[in-house]
């Protein structure tokens, strides 16, 4: 019987050691650095940029500015969003630069954000070096000439 006890001993101390990846690590140095947008994809397939391809890649659909965009998360709780998008196609690159403040709650990182004297939270999940976030009617498009508003599935990556 002591073998047994020894055996389910070590398994379960196995199981914990494996489980103390950086997905749960509720400390600022879980996400601190820069996260750069790597994904976006929309619900449902559009021509964003007018190749004639339907794609819901919004990348490859937006243009070229979307891709430099990237969230940045300060050690000190200080919270950064890059975001470059064009308004339309052809249309030139546009900055837009938001500060705040974040938070950890496990595998969720929650940040604040001050948009035109209006305080916005928005929360995103981490899974190891990813962050991932939904975000309901992000942007407008034309589909078979009707808009349509777009949901996306947005991913930053640990840079």
């Amino acid at each position: 019987m002591k073998k047994m006890t020894m055996v389910a001993f070590a398994a379960t101390a196995l199981l914990a050691l494996s489980c103390s990846s950086d997905d749960n690590d509720t400390t600022t140095s879980a996400v601190a650095g820069k996260w750069k947008l790597t994904s976006v994809t929309t619900n449902e397939p559009f021509d964003g940029n007018g190749d004639g391809t339907e794609s819901t890649d919004l990348l490859t659909e937006a243009g070229n500015c979307l891709p430099d965009s990237y969230l940045e998360f300060g050690s000190d709780g200080s919270f950064t969003s890059f975001m470059n998008v064009a308004p339309e196609e052809g249309a030139t690159c546009e900055a837009t630069t938001k500060e705040g403040s974040y938070e950890l709650e496990y595998l969720s990182v929650k940040t604040e954000v001050e948009i035109e004297g209006e305080t916005e939270r928005i929360t995103y999940q981490k899974s190891g070096n990813l962050l991932r976030i939904n975000i309901p009617e992000f942007y407008q498009a034309e589909i078979d000439g009707n808009p349509v508003k777009l949901n996306a599935k947005m991913i930053f990556t640990k840079q």
